[in-house]
């Protein structure tokens, strides 16, 4: 514990060595290989989202209220917008109501209490509540039952100086969801009826940012990121007696950092990421990581080049220190247009169980193996050629290789019979497996005044001495909205996955089609209509558990 706090506080600047060349257009998907991992997003969303979905795996609309620049990630080469926080010019209110079928109902409140040149603050609240049948691969039953209420608040807050910013958030998130499953209804507990039962989720987030928005040569740059979450699932009664597996407490503090100069050509700056979680609830134990980067880059030319050599060290359950690539170089082959890449890089993470709680609660923690693991990828390559047409298309070919050292996979076992009679719940277990993938793709991006598109495919092969659980073979994306006149928004987006395997058997492939349109009819006032699972699927998130199915919904937006 002595280092892990003497390595905390040694993070106490960073950098953010941004480009300044001609920015490619390099798309980072926010989805790979699991459409579980695809369905997260930050328990702290400050944001006023349009999601009004059973399981968040459809596209988020609301990330086209963003330029274009931000809409996805150009990394490292995009310039970065390092302005000052521009705050809007009075206090405003913002709401949201909204309905769908199967039941739906959602409200969302935000209110800026604070606006100015140099302070920002606002508070918020969102609730939802959701009721409906969700399809299930565990036999005899077709579904499950699924009663659902989600409550958050929070608050956000920025100050911003001529030189940087400071911005900090903090929220509660409570989740409760039934247990009633349809034809499954009873505990052998006596007098304890599945349906009285709630599985409760809670968490606690907060995030900082404190970073330098001075990008003139020679200067001293800085940017460090810190956040942290204690999330607890239980029941909201004792069943039977106290077992592990029906409660989990996992806490995770991180905070990464960078910091450095430049002159010319040259840049020199060190990363530092310092990943902590600790476990309750019948097994207490900590897992931390802390990893070092001394990293120099070189721009001149045609040529960009990143050298770096990151050293890690694991502390806890297994205290091993490593050493992995951090290379990545880039050579313009037509200026202003074309681009070959290759990229080489390693590290170690810590994979956290609560998301994956938060967005199925109906899921139990583990009762067999309730120790999480530390997760290496000891070498990462890709290969790609970037490029730009006409100022509006830009499109990345690709190869990668990717070798994994325990990595988290979940599956749903229905093992607990002696304790349940026909009980069958979809307890979910941790299991951690080694594994290369091989993968090859392409993306495609449009963007104009009127119309924005992405499109992504792409195709994996695995080798594995063990059985590895819901990767597809084939992946596909395709998101796109058009814009008349900043009055009618039209949007749809289209997340393929191929057939893939699971202890139940091969679950058949993902196909969710999603549509949204929104009418503003002034600036006060919106309405929209939204559509979802419109190909009526059974999607499978994880093995015994399905997105729902077709469902619609609208609702108005108020703004003033």
């Amino acid at each position: 514990m002595k280092r892990l706090i003497i390595a905390i506080l040694t993070l106490t600047v960073a950098f953010s060595a941004y480009a300044q060349i001609d920015p490619t257009v390099e798309v980072n998907r926010d989805y790979e290989g699991s459409i579980a991992s695809y369905a997260r997003k930050p328990l702290a969303d400050s944001e006023i989202t349009d999601s009004l979905k059973y399981f968040d795996v459809s596209f988020d609309y609301s990330i086209f209220d963003k330029p274009y620049k931000d809409l996805y990630e150009f990394s490292p080469y995009q310039a970065a917008s390092l302005g000052v926080v521009q705050p809007d010019a009075i206090p405003h209110f913002s709401a949201k109501v909204a309905g769908q079928y199967p039941f739906m109902t959602e409200l969302d409140i935000y209110t800026q209490l604070v606006s100015g040149k140099k302070v920002n603050f606002g508070i918020y609240g969102v609730y939802e509540a959701e009721k409906g049948q969700m399809p299930t691969m565990i036999q005899p039953f077709s579904y499950l039952q699924a009663e659902r209420n989600k409550l958050s608040a929070g608050a956000d807050f920025k100050y911003a100086w001529n030189k940087g910013e400071f911005n900090l958030s903090a929220a509660f998130k409570h989740s409760d969801a039934s247990d009633a499953h349809g034809a499954i209804n009873t505990f052998v507990a006596p007098g304890i009826a599945a349906d009285s039962l709630k599985h409760l989720v809670n968490s606690i987030v907060a995030n900082f940012n404190i970073r330098s928005t001075d990008v003139q040569d020679h200067n001293f740059y800085y940017d460090i990121n810190g956040s942290y979450f204690n999330s607890t699932k239980g029941l909201s009664r004792e069943i039977i007696d106290t077992r592990p597996g029906f409660e989990a407490s996992e806490t995770a503090l991180v905070i990464k950092a960078r910091v450095g100069s430049s002159f010319e050509e040259h840049r020199m700056y060190v990363d530092v990421k310092s990943l902590n979680n600790w476990y309750d609830k019948h097994n207490k134990y900590y897992l931390g990581v802390i990893e070092f980067t001394p990293i120099y880059r070189y721009s001149k030319e045609r040529f960009d080049a990143r050298l770096g050599i990151r050293f890690g060290n694991r502390i806890g359950l297994d205290n091993k220190t490593s050493i992995f690539p951090d290379i990545d170089a880039k050579f313009e082959l037509i200026k202003n247009n074309l681009w070959i890449r290759a990229v080489a890089f390693g590290g170690n993470d810590i994979e956290n169980l609560s998301d994956d709680l938060y967005n199925a609660p109906w899921l139990m923690p583990s009762i067999k193996n309730s120790t999480m693991r530390y997760t290496s990828r000891p070498l990462d390559l890709k290969l790609s050629t970037e490029g730009i047409i006409g100022s509006r298309l830009g499109f990345n070919f690709y190869g990668t290789y990717t070798s994994f050292v325990n990595k988290m996979q979940l599956y749903t076992d229905l093992s607990c019979n002696s304790v349940y009679g026909n009980g069958l719940l979809p307890y979910l277990y941790t299991e951690y497996v080694d594994y290369v993938k091989l993968s090859a793709g392409a993306e495609l991006t449009w963007t104009s005044k009127d119309f924005r598109m992405f499109a992504s495919i792409q195709g994996n092969k695995y080798k594995s001495s063990s059985s590895l659980y819901m990767l597809p073979k084939v992946e596909a994306m395709i998101k796109a909205e058009y814009n008349l006149k900043e009055r009618l928004f039209i949007s749809s987006s289209f997340v393929y996955q191929g057939i893939r395997e699971s202890q139940l058997g091969q679950v058949p492939e993902y196909m969710d089609l999603s549509a949204k349109i929104e009418f503003k009819v002034n600036r006060f006032f919106s309405i929209y209509a939204k559509g979802g699972n419109l190909l009526n699927r059974e999607n499978y998130i994880y093995a015994g558990i399905s997105h729902m199915p077709i469902n619609a919904g609208g609702g108005i937006c108020i703004n003033f």
